[in-house]
C-alpha cells in the first residue's frame, strides 16, 4: 500500500536523531512529502492536520503515542465525526453521505477543521 510506504513517512525517531529544531533540511523533507499529495485540497487538509497535531503535542508534553499516526486515518475520522455531529440522522447511512461530508469538511473554517482533528485524535486514542 503506497500510503504506508516507509518513504512516505515522517519517522520521528530517525528524523529527530538526524535534524535539529528549525533545520532547513527538516522543512525540505516535510515539503517533499507534502508535495507527493497530488490533490491541493487534500494537501491543505494534511497541513491543517499536522498543525493541529503539533499544537496538541506542544500543549500536552506528557502525551506519548507509541504507534504510527496516519494523517489519512485522522482526517477521515475527523470528516466522519464532524459530519455526524452536524447530521446525527445520518449515523446509520453515513456511507451514502461520504462525498457530502468531505465537501463540507473541506469548506469548514480552519478552526472547525482543527477541532475535527482534535475530536478524531481523541476518538482514536480512546478506541485503541
Amino acid at each position: 500500500m503506497k500510503k504506508l510506504n516507509s518513504k512516505n513517512r515522517l519517522d520521528s525517531e530517525s528524523t529527530l536523531s538526524q535534524m535539529t529544531a528549525g533545520e532547513q533540511s527538516f522543512k525540505l523533507h516535510v515539503n517533499h512529502l507534502l508535495n507527493k499529495i497530488q490533490a491541493p485540497v487534500y494537501r491543505q487538509l494534511t497541513v491543517e492536520a499536522l498543525k493541529q497535531l503539533q499544537t496538541i503535542f506542544r500543549e500536552n508534553l506528557s502525551l506519548h503515542i507509541d504507534d504510527t499516526l496516519l494523517t489519512d486515518t485522522i482526517i477521515s475520522h475527523a470528516v466522519r465525526i464532524s459530519w455526524l455531529q452536524s447530521h446525527p440522522e445520518n449515523k446509520q447511512n453515513y456511507e451514502e453521505c461520504v462525498t457530502l461530508a468531505w465537501q463540507a469538511f473541506i469548506d469548514y473554517h480552519p478552526t472547525k477543521v482543527a477541532n475535527g482533528i482534535l475530536d478524531a485524535l481523541i476518538h482514536l486514542l480512546n478506541n485503541n
